[in-house]
């Protein structure tokens, strides 16, 4: 059952002008964009500070040298970096520079700036193509020296034991 109250189904002013207006001001309240607080920088910074663009510094992430960047809701596509993000880098562009590779660049990250640098920082994601076949045959020959450790120290045990 229906009941009949004054606001059902009507506005409450019935110049269009001024319900136009009040959904303008509504609008524009509601979809204000959000200040960045000062503990984390925005993509043009780091990406100023590193000399790269944003597509290379996504690669240092899944290489595991910068911490992942969180995506600042209700501003579009923007992404908030910690602010530690500028310092690595810094680093990561020094060593580059001096001609190593990414994946050679994380253990002297870790060295200068300590192990809780990997509280920060994600794990270096697994390799993809033509590395991947690479890492796949050493992990290979890895397991296999393994095993082969094991079995001759299990021989050892049981000669010893006899």
């Amino acid at each position: 059952m229906r009941h009949n109250t004054p606001c059902q189904g009507r506005s409450l002013t019935k110049d269009p002008a001024e319900v136009q207006a009040l959904r303008r001001a509504m609008f524009e309240k509601t979809w204000a964009p959000k200040p960045i607080p000062e503990t984390y920088v925005l993509t043009p910074a780091v990406s100023e500070v590193a000399g790269v663009d944003k597509k290379s510094l996504l690669e240092w992430v899944a290489c595991g040298l910068l911490p992942p960047p969180l995506s600042a809701r209700g501003r579009g596509i923007v992404s908030k970096w910690p602010l530690i993000t500028l310092e690595l880098a810094k680093f990561v562009r020094e060593y580059r520079d001096r001609g190593f590779a990414l994946r050679e660049i994380r253990p002297f990250l870790v060295k200068a700036f300590g192990p809780r640098i990997l509280k920060v920082v994600e794990e270096p994601r697994p390799y993809r193509g033509k590395d991947k076949a690479k890492a796949a045959a050493k992990a290979k020959a890895a397991t296999k020296e393994a095993s082969a450790v094991k079995k001759a120290a299990a021989k050892k045990a049981a000669y010893r034991a006899s």
